[in-house]
């Protein structure tokens, strides 16, 4: 599995039990109706994914915020693959699973006990979204991708997922990481919205654009940026 290969299911996404025009209001309102688009083209090789890189950096050396009652956080290793299959909407395979655990940090938030919510964090590269292996830059030794965070349906709007970002910055600032990346798709509003509330700014907008049939190359390219430069190419060809 790569960094950003699977997902529960993206923030402020409507859950299972809500009726057919009150699920397809939320994805209007959220931004998810272009995405869900990009998603079918993408099933069929064609491969359209603009995105926001996000940066967020750690100011001091504080103490982490107490946790809400009933609530803990650890890491989460190959020994919880059975909790994070059991709460995912999209499971992986159980073995590409356990491999991510030993390649990637994951921070897991239970509830009474029970995992309700967990967090990636890889400190290898920064990705190209959905390119499967594409790199924008490699990490330095105070940096770090955040990624796939994912809170399960009856918890969500109760501010665990605040929590939970605010975990595992604290996790990665006593690893010594201290700068924080992350990647939103551009069209998916309430990721940006939760984003911008826990801190992080977005850097650069860049589109990924890749015609996946036999071993044709695609490209990734900024098409505006914001604040400091980051490590990124203006353009960069992205292997099959």
């Amino acid at each position: 599995m790569t960094a950003t290969q699977w997902h529960g299911r993206p923030l402020g996404a409507e859950t299972g039990g809500k009726r057919l025009p009150q699920r397809l209001w939320g994805r209007i309102r959220n931004g998810l109706i272009v995405q869900d688009l990009l998603d079918s083209l993408g099933h069929i090789g064609l491969v359209i994914r603009p995105y926001f890189v996000n940066a967020d950096s750690a100011q001091h050396e504080a103490a982490a915020s107490p946790l809400p009652e009933q609530c803990s956080v650890r890491q989460l290793t190959a020994a919880d693959v059975q909790q994070i299959l059991r709460i995912t909407l999209r499971p992986p395979n159980p073995t590409e699973l356990a491999s991510s655990l030993e390649q990637y940090y994951c921070l897991g938030l239970f509830y009474e006990g029970a995992l309700v919510a967990y967090a990636w964090a890889s400190t290898r590269r920064l990705p190209v979204p959905e390119s499967h292996g594409g790199k924008l830059f490699d990490l330095t030794a105070d940096e770090v991708y955040l990624f796939d965070m994912y809170v399960i349906p009856r918890h969500r709007g109760t501010r665990l997922a605040a929590t939970l970002a605010q975990s595992i910055q604290w996790q990665m600032t006593q690893l010594g990481r201290r700068t924080f990346y992350s990647l939103t798709i551009a069209f998916n509003r309430s990721a940006r919205r939760f984003k911008a509330r826990v801190g992080a700014r977005e850097m650069e907008l860049r589109l990924y654009l890749h015609l996946r049939w036999g071993k044709l190359s695609g490209v990734d390219f900024r098409l505006r940026r914001w604040g400091p430069n980051l490590r990124t190419a203006d353009w960069m060809r992205v292997d099959a």
